[in-house]
């Protein structure tokens, strides 16, 4: 995540309502990682002015991984279908795991 002044991040963080930007997530989850991000990356010339910061999740943040949206609302849909896809994975993870154990059940 971004490296700011703690005083910048306290300020992004307040007027965000400690949520993430993109998904919503609230900073005071105690699973949620919060930390700062530029919605125009500096890596293409984006600053470290308040109205480029976002408070956002390290989730959110690795879905970013410095791509460069139009609008806000486009990076939140782009989140929104990562982690989409993410649940899935996990689904079919368990459910392999499930079938995996169904022989042992069956003993």
């Amino acid at each position: 995540m971004a490296c700011v002044p703690p005083a910048i991040e306290s300020e992004v963080n307040y007027r965000d309502g400690y949520r993430c930007a993109y998904c919503g997530r609230s900073g005071f989850d105690v699973w949620t990682s919060m930390g700062i991000d530029h919605f125009k990356p500096k890596s293409r010339g984006g600053s470290d002015g308040t109205s480029n910061l976002h408070a956002c999740c390290s989730a959110c943040n690795n879905y970013m991984q410095a791509k460069e949206f139009a609008t806000m609302e486009e990076a939140r849909q782009h989140c929104r279908k990562c982690m989409t896809q993410d649940w899935i994975a996990y689904q079919v993870l368990i459910a392999k795991w499930l079938a995996d154990q169904m022989p042992r059940l069956a003993e």
